[in-house]
């Protein structure tokens, strides 16, 4: 293999090349994956931004539009990368550059494209970006105010209530699944909080162990809920 016979002797084929075992003549000389040209010819590497997966005389493919290779003489589609966040380019080449800069808190989400969008917590805004009201959140990509909100925890009997309300940021609001919620007692509330009912019969059982809750610089809203077994709620 890699050779062919010439007036009886063996003959080493084309850089690059190969051969099947008891090949005859130079034309046996294919170029290797990886390389083009004529079969017993020269075999040249295919370039930046291109492959060839088969042995033989086909032209190198081009990798999609908006990737590039790292090197030349790439043997398959794997080799073809995207261009990192941030970067760019219009034909299959060797070099991504780099798109321009996007305004303070604003990010790139997809490869070869140079549209950024609103950081999380930001919304676009007369060209910029700006940042929700406090303890408000938005999704990358927000294009308004209308896009920041209150955030949303979902809870179910069985999850330590307390520990959540306590640990919240402000501005949170609490969905319980319909049921009964032990241990929900001394909550201390320090940061506006809601805590609603999602539906169904939705009972905070203090277990008569003292209030179900205790607020202190900030505000509480309860809605759809039953307290039992405690004095409620103390503060304001």
């Amino acid at each position: 293999a890699g050779t062919y016979a010439d007036a009886e002797i063996c003959v080493t084929c084309p850089q690059h090349s190969t051969s099947a075992a008891q090949s005859e003549a130079q034309s046996s000389c294919l170029c290797n994956a990886g390389y083009t040209g004529p079969d017993g010819g020269a075999c040249e590497a295919c370039g930046f931004g291109s492959y060839k997966s088969e042995v033989g005389n086909a032209a190198c493919a081009s990798c999609a539009p908006g990737q590039y290779t790292a090197a030349t003489g790439s043997d398959s589609s794997g080799a073809c990368l995207n261009c990192e966040l941030g970067t760019f380019l219009e034909v299959a080449g060797a070099v991504c550059d780099a798109c321009p800069p996007g305004p303070s808190n604003s990010v790139f989400l997809r490869f070869n494209d140079c549209q950024w969008s609103c950081d999380r917590d930001f919304y676009a805004a007369d060209g910029a970006c700006a940042a929700c009201p406090p303890y408000a959140i938005s999704e990358q990509e927000s294009i308004s105010l209308d896009n920041c909100t209150n955030r949303t925890i979902l809870l179910t009997p069985g999850d330590d209530l307390k520990a959540e309300i306590e640990q919240a940021t402000s501005r949170t609001t609490f969905v319980l699944a319909p049921g009964t919620y032990t241990g929900a007692c001394g909550v201390g509330v320090t940061r506006d909080v809601t805590v609603e009912g999602s539906g169904g019969e939705v009972v905070l059982d203090c277990q008569g162990s003292g209030r179900h809750f205790s607020v202190e610089g900030a505000s509480l809203t309860l809605v759809g809920l039953t307290l039992v077994g405690g004095a409620s709620i103390s503060g304001g």
